[in-house]
Order: structure tokens, then C-alpha cells, then sequence
């Protein structure tokens, strides 16, 4: 049998802001792991509410056989900032990133060790599929109702934004940020930039099985967006959303841009590769620009950036909606059937 000094050392990472109203449930989920040795660290972001003090209380009482840190940071920093500073504590060499308001199964740092070891230490993010529950915890869906297929995970489809990861059961090793260092911040979406970081140097793993319960309520970050009833939204909430979105989106790019520059030193040989990519990312850059400026513009300013996109056939027509959110292009902007040079408005 494998003695607990032959296993690797895994960080159980749970972190929080203001939720007060789920955390015992994340802890609990987290203090229930069944792998050893588990360092748990539990981190608040300089919350207004009882949630660090939840947080004290239960590692305090504490009496299980996982090492407990406690964390809370002196200022608010925002998630890719918190990300870093745990990481800067963490010691293990897997590490397991869990929110505030989701709850863990027991298995899943057992789960998530067995499939690194799998893979040889080639995996260098691993997450599994989660079940979705609502605020007191009902459940009422699967992330993925399919397993995702290992060629889905590529380089090129990470930068074209062609494969969604679930960051609420997201692990990683720390050979991401050993390798890279900390993610530039601000930043929202830290499971958009190291999953990538994750694929320069190895590969990326999904675990059909819900080992998570993911919780959706009306704080998620990202809830807006994912509004089915469109009439409950507004053009003023619209349009905050797609500026908070464009500006986060080009943090995520200046990582990458980041991060293919450090390879291109260490992989000399990944040359033509890793100029492509960062071709591709610096064409999206320059297109979030148009975006902000549309934002920014009256109605005639962004009709002529969209006009100016579609004759070049940068865009596609169907994709003009989302990109405007509820502003309407007039019908008689067409790219020409004889020129695509021209544009008539």
C-alpha cells in the first residue's frame, strides 16, 4: 500500500467574496475530501459580510486530518488578483480552485489525482462536468450533458474561444504559474487564461463524472448573460455588460499574448506555431477595440465600424445582433455582390 509520504502534496484552494449565505457548505464540502495529504486553504477577498468569520470559526474548530490556512486579504482584489496571492501560499503541486458559493463532492481531489496520474504528469488542467443548483440548493441540470473529447482541447481552438471549461471545477499544477508567474490584472475570467497556459505545455482533461455542485443565484458574475427572458433585461444593463465583457476579454488576450512570448524563449522550435497564434489573438485585440468604440459612439459611428467589419468579411452577418446587443443595423448595410471593397449605407 502507498504510504501518505509517496503522494503528492494537493492544495484544496476555496475562495470567497460576501457569501456569507453559502460558505459553511463550501467549507464543509472541502474539509470532507477523502485524499491525503490536503493542504485546505480558505481565502476571503476582504469580504463586507460574515464570511471570513465563518471561515475562522469552522477552521478553528477544525479537527480532521487536512492542514487548514486561513487567509483574508487586506484589500478587496478582485478574482485574477486573489488567484495570485494564493498561489503564492499554496505548497502543493496540484491545485484544486473551488468558490465560495459552490459545494464539493468528497471524491473529487481523489478523482481529479487519479486522472493527473494518468496521464503521467502530462495534464496540466483537469475539471470535471458539475451539477447545477440553485440557491438553496435544488438541483436542476447538468454542465455538459456529453464528454468532452480530447481534440476538442487545442491551442487553436482556445484562442478562437471554440471549447467552454468550467472554472468552478477547474483544477491545475502549479507548473503553470512556476513557468508563466503571476496572470496580468485586472482580470475576471482566470479559467480562460490557464487552461491556455495549460496547453503550451501539456495537456488539458475533463472528468464526465459531477463532482462539483455548482451554484446559480443572483450574484453570479455572469448570470446577466446567461438571461433567458430577454425582456427582463435593459439596453443601459446590455451595454454595461458588453463594455465589463470587452474589457475582460482583452485582459484574458494580453495574458496570452503574455504567456506565447514566454514560450517562443523556452521553445525555440515552436516558432511558426506560436507566431500564428499570437497573430490570431492580436486580430481579436484589434477587434474588441471596434467593439469599445461602438460602445462609445453614437448610432451612425457604430454602423459604419460594423459596415467596415462585414465588407471585409471580418464578421459574419448572424453575429451582427450579439455584437450590438439590442441596437439594430439598418437592413440596407449589404456587402456588395460585386466588390467585397464596397459597402453601401
Amino acid at each position: 500500500m502507498k504510504s501518505k509520504a509517496d503522494k503528492l502534496l494537493v492544495t484544496f484552494a476555496l475562495w470567497a467574496y460576501n457569501e456569507e449565505r453559502f460558505i459553511r457548505e463550501a467549507i464543509g464540502g472541502a474539509f470532507s475530501q477523502t485524499y491525503s495529504p490536503l493542504e485546505i486553504i480558505l481565502s476571503d477577498d476582504c469580504s463586507s459580510d460574515r464570511t471570513f468569520a465563518i471561515m475562522r470559526g469552522m477552521a478553528e474548530a477544525y479537527q480532521g486530518p487536512h492542514t487548514i490556512i486561513l487567509n483574508r486579504n487586506d484589500r478587496n482584489m478582485g478574482i485574477g488578483s486573489h488567484v495570485n496571492r494564493i498561489m503564492e501560499i499554496a505548497k502543493g503541486g496540484l491545485i484544486i480552485a473551488a468558490a465560495g458559493d459552490d459545494v464539493s463532492m468528497p471524491t473529487r481531489v481523489e478523482r481529479i489525482y487519479q486522472t493527473y496520474k494518468s496521464t503521467e504528469g502530462l495534464a496540466k488542467s483537469i475539471y470535471s462536468n458539475c451539477l447545477l443548483i440553485d440557491e438553496i440548493g435544488n438541483p436542476f441540470d447538468l454542465h455538459f450533458k456529453r464528454p468532452k473529447r480530447s481534440e476538442e482541447f487545442s491551442l487553436e481552438n482556445a484562442v478562437e474561444m471554440a471549447f467552454q471549461l468550467s472554472g468552478s471545477s477547474h483544477a491545475w499544477t502549479r507548473e503553470v504559474f512556476d513557468v508563466f508567474g503571476p496572470m496580468i490584472t485586472p482580470l475576471t475570467c482566470e479559467d480562460k487564461v490557464i487552461p491556455f497556459r495549460s496547453l503550451l505545455l501539456g495537456q488539458i482533461k475533463y472528468i464526465h463524472e459531477t463532482l462539483v455542485m455548482h451554484r446559480r443565484h443572483d450574484k453570479n458574475t455572469w448570470l446577466y448573460n446567461r438571461m433567458k427572458d430577454k425582456r427582463k433585461k435593459d439596453v443601459e444593463r446590455e451595454v454595461e455588460f458588453k463594455r465589463f465583457w470587452i474589457s475582460d476579454r482583452k485582459a484574458i488576450y494580453k495574458n496570452w499574448i503574455a504567456d506565447l512570448q514566454t514560450m517562443q524563449r523556452l521553445s525555440a522550435h515552436r516558432e511558426e506555431e506560436l507566431a500564428y497564434l499570437q497573430s490570431v489573438v492580436h486580430k481579436h485585440l484589434s477587434d474588441l477595440d471596434d467593439d469599445m468604440r461602438m460602445f462609445n459612439g453614437n448610432f451612425t459611428e457604430r454602423v459604419k465600424i460594423i459596415a467596415k467589419n462585414v465588407c471585409k468579411k471580418d464578421i459574419k452577418l448572424r453575429n451582427i445582433r450579439h455584437k450590438l446587443g439590442y441596437f439594430s443595423v439598418p437592413q440596407r448595410c449589404r456587402v456588395s455582390e460585386e466588390s467585397e471593397s464596397e459597402c453601401h449605407i
